[in-house]
């Protein structure tokens, strides 16, 4: 059974494209996702999920082209995004680790009634609720949400923002006087961080990259055999034993292992572009020419069909999936 490679309650087609505006913390987000299925597979066992109410996006890749690839790649999607949304001003890295072995579990015994490969990369970026760091105490963050801020309630959880009334795709996230603190690392008391953050977490080599300041930047590393052999010389990065090792995942969402991700914690500055994307991008655009797609004038949505069209322009070999987020100053 193929399940549909986007996820969310607009149920949006598997080979369209999706974009929308959030109001964060003195920045205006754009974001935007879309996915093909190229020339060679008879389905997309890509998962997208570009959140409606929040700045949020996801990519799933699954492994191999049988159900366990579609059931593995929906499964941890649909559980990352309830954890996402019903975490609020709760969401940090131990629920995201919490999470991702949710997702682990579901997974493997999704695999166990399957009794077929299950498994699947798993790489998101979410931005956090707004941070305010009490300078004084130095404790930090808090998140601050009125008393009767209106948690909305859907079948997969709890959304802790909502659309700006004035624009369908818009985020409300108000910095106000919050009702808890906990003492977290972070800088001394006397500096007052001010801004947008955001968690990027990553198992597989479903890829995050940031373009600033004209530097594409990868900020994730591939999990797999090809990575350790490049990184410790195992053998040439253009031999057939590193073509082989490329397929060769150390982690993965299903892995028996239940391995816990990849988490880092990264600022969102004006001009800032972030692109999450599946191996079909990274694998079939070069360095450069991601960098020059980023690096254009368009808005997201043009920057995601430029990209995905190259994909299908170098063969279209793979499934092909990419969400990019792009930083504006109000």
């Amino acid at each position: 059974m193929h399940r549909s490679p986007v996820t969310g309650p607009d149920q949006m087609p598997g080979e369209g494209d999706v974009t929308r505006t959030f109001h964060h913390a003195g920045h205006r987000l754009e974001v935007a996702g879309g996915t093909r299925v190229g020339h060679r597979y008879r389905a997309n066992f890509d998962v997208l999920h570009v959140d409606p109410r929040m700045p949020f996006v996801a990519v799933a890749d699954g492994m191999g082209d049988g159900e366990g690839s579609a059931v593995a790649g929906s499964t941890a999607m649909e559980t990352l995004v309830a954890a996402v949304r019903a975490a609020g001003p709760d969401l940090g890295p131990d629920l995201l680790r919490a999470a991702v072995a949710e997702a682990q579990s579901r997974v493997r015994a999704a695999g166990r009634e399957l009794g077929e490969l299950t498994g699947c990369t798993l790489t998101a970026l979410v931005v956090t609720p707004v941070e305010t760091y009490a300078a004084s105490s130095g404790h930090a963050p808090r998140h601050g949400l009125p008393e009767d801020y209106p948690y909305e309630y859907a079948s997969r959880g709890r959304h802790w923002a909502r659309p700006v009334e004035t624009d369908p795709g818009g985020w409300s996230g108000r910095a106000l006087p919050a009702t808890r603190t906990a003492p977290v690392s972070g800088p001394p008391a006397s500096v007052t961080p001010t801004g947008a953050y955001a968690w990027i977490v990553q198992l597989g080599d479903s890829r995050a990259y940031r373009l600033r300041d004209g530097l594409l930047e990868l900020l994730t590393v591939d999990h797999t055999a090809a990575w350790l052999g490049a990184i410790y010389g195992w053998y040439p990065a253009d031999s057939a034993e590193a073509a082989t090792a490329r397929y060769r995942l150390t982690r993965y969402i299903g892995h028996p292992d239940a391995p816990e991700p990849d988490l880092l914690h990264v600022s969102l500055r004006p001009g800032d572009v972030y692109c999450v994307c599946t191996d079909g991008v990274a694998e079939q655009l070069d360095y450069h020419r991601l960098a020059s797609r980023l690096g254009g004038s368009g808005r997201p949505g043009e920057l995601v069909r430029g990209i995905l069209a190259d994909t299908l322009a170098a063969g279209g070999r793979d499934n092909a999936t990419v969400a990019v987020l792009r930083v504006h100053a109000e």
